[in-house]
């Protein structure tokens, strides 16, 4: 086990590392994390010593004890497979719980080929037909192109997935694929799901519309992260869906972006913290809000029993930490 090893949580992470799905689990030994940053290495590199027997080897080896595992998408211009290697890996991987997939050594666009999606979409397939232990999957730094195929592969990915309790997209356009039917696969085919975070790349209403509507029946949510994204009135659809999660726990819709009804998102923001009786962690720092609140929203607040942090700095406070 690792041990007298420190890492500083704040906000959301301090009420929530204990109940959360965990990166690594708590017998993770410095052996899994060696053979977990070899294996990376080997993967990320691979258009560059082109070494397939010496990767394919050591999944062999090794692949009993990745628990955790961070794919990388690179170019593979060298590679006479293409973005084969990315099929292989995903399919040897039977053990893992915890995926991120994201992009290095690409063009400043980050965008990712149809040929690397078709790979990783029958990746997935395999990974689906042998094991059933992925329960996390985080998506960054990656951007797709804006195609009736490309949607339908990332749509049948996210379809051959069962059992997520956890999914964050960060800094990735893949929610304006097909906006509807990407976001309601992502919350309809998981109704386990107990984490969803979206930093960034949600840049209309129509996926946000979607995900609050997915939400009414993602009854085993318990933390929500929504920010950095521009969708006006998504945002007041979402919160006022969240009133109704009976285990939501945590809830960051932190951003700057401009909030279209500020009254009605002010009357949900009202009735959630009336109705909830999980909700602990609570920030919407960033949205211009503070001006709005009325009375029966303090009364609200005054009255909510679970509430132990309340973010409104940056919201009309005049202040920037409160």
């Amino acid at each position: 086990m690792i041990k007298d090893t420190v890492k500083i949580k704040t906000g959301s992470e301090e009420f929530y590392s204990e109940r959360g799905v965990q990166n690594y689990e708590k017998n993770f030994t410095w052996e899994q994390l060696y053979l977990k940053l070899d294996l990376e290495n080997s993967v990320v590199n691979l258009n560059y010593h082109q070494d397939f027997k010496m990767l394919y080897h050591k999944l062999d080896l090794i692949s009993d004890k990745i628990k955790t595992f961070t794919l990388y998408i690179t170019p593979s211009n060298k590679l006479k497979s293409g973005y084969f290697y990315v099929c292989a890996v995903l399919s040897r991987l039977t053990q893992v719980r915890v995926l991120k997939i994201k992009t290095k050594y690409m063009d400043t666009k980050q965008t990712i080929s149809y040929k690397a999606i078709n790979n990783l979409k029958k990746g997935f397939f395999k990974l689906a037909e042998a094991s059933k232990e992925l329960t996390k999957i985080r998506i960054s730094n990656c951007k797709f192109l804006n195609q009736a195929i490309v949607s339908d592969a990332v749509l049948e990915i996210f379809s051959s997935i069962s059992n997520l309790s956890s999914i964050e997209l960060e800094n990735t356009d893949i929610l304006n694929l097909k906006e509807i039917k990407i976001a309601n696969a992502i919350i309809v085919n998981h109704p386990d799901i107990k984490e969803l975070i979206i930093r960034g790349g949600c840049d209309n209403d129509t996926a946000a519309k979607s995900i609050a509507d997915g939400l009414m029946r993602a009854k085993k949510l318990e933390l929500l992260i929504f920010t950095g994204n521009y969708c006006p009135e998504g945002i007041t659809n979402l919160l006022y869906n969240l009133a109704f999660s009976p285990k939501l726990t945590i809830l960051e819709l932190n951003q700057s972006s401009f909030i279209s009804k500020m009254k009605e998102f002010v009357e949900n923001l009202t009735k959630l913290v009336s109705i909830s009786g999980a909700i602990e962690y609570l920030n919407i720092s960033g949205i211009p809000c503070f001006a709005t609140f009325n009375q029966e929203f303090f009364k609200a607040l005054g009255e909510n029993i679970s509430l132990k942090y309340l973010d409104f700095s940056n919201t009309g406070t005049g202040s920037t930490q409160v």
